[in-house]
């Protein structure tokens, strides 16, 4: 009886200090939970982003030209979004 109480008590304690470690780790700045729906979000956006890159990064370097207007300031907010990525 005394060893079934001991093992409770003892599994409630590390129980509880895992709880308070994790929550130590969601209280951090930048981070994403994996299983969160944020982090579903974020990883669509990043495939996104990575995919326009795919297609028109090598298309104007094979014909020589700019991003112009509107697609300027598109591909300055990838570049931000995957600094972000890097260092959040």
């Amino acid at each position: 009886m005394t060893t079934d109480i001991s093992r409770l008590v003892s599994h409630h304690i590390i129980k509880s200090r895992i709880v308070a470690a994790h929550s130590e780790v969601n209280k951090a700045w930048g981070v994403l939970q994996p299983d969160h729906n944020y982090k579903a979000i974020w990883d669509m956006v990043c495939l996104f982003a990575i995919l326009y890159q795919s297609i028109f990064v090598p298309f104007r370097l094979c014909f020589d030209e700019d991003a112009q207007g509107g697609f300027s300031v598109f591909e300055t907010i990838i570049d931000v979004l995957f600094i972000i990525d890097i260092f959040c």
